[in-house]
């Protein structure tokens, strides 16, 4: 229930994470072996912070643990 210019600063911050991560994304971009695009949502959907409070906050998941899932899911998925 947040007011315009909340909504709009968090949209604002969400879109500018999304540009960098995108990046990230892009930069590895020869070494892919499915369409950028489809990394970036990829990538983008498994980083999301629900993914992350529900392994981490939710069902007792060490942060690094997560880093490790992530690394390795993204690197089966993706390279």
């Amino acid at each position: 229930d947040a007011d315009a210019e909340t909504r709009g600063l968090l949209r604002d911050k969400l879109a500018g994470r999304n540009h960098v991560m995108d990046a990230m994304i892009a930069s590895l971009g020869e070494h892919l072996r499915v369409p950028v695009t489809d990394a970036q949502a990829t990538f983008r959907a498994f980083a999301a912070s629900g993914v992350y409070r529900e392994l981490v906050a939710d069902h007792g998941w060490s942060p690094d643990r997560f880093e490790e899932w992530l690394a390795d899911t993204l690197q089966a998925q993706l390279l």
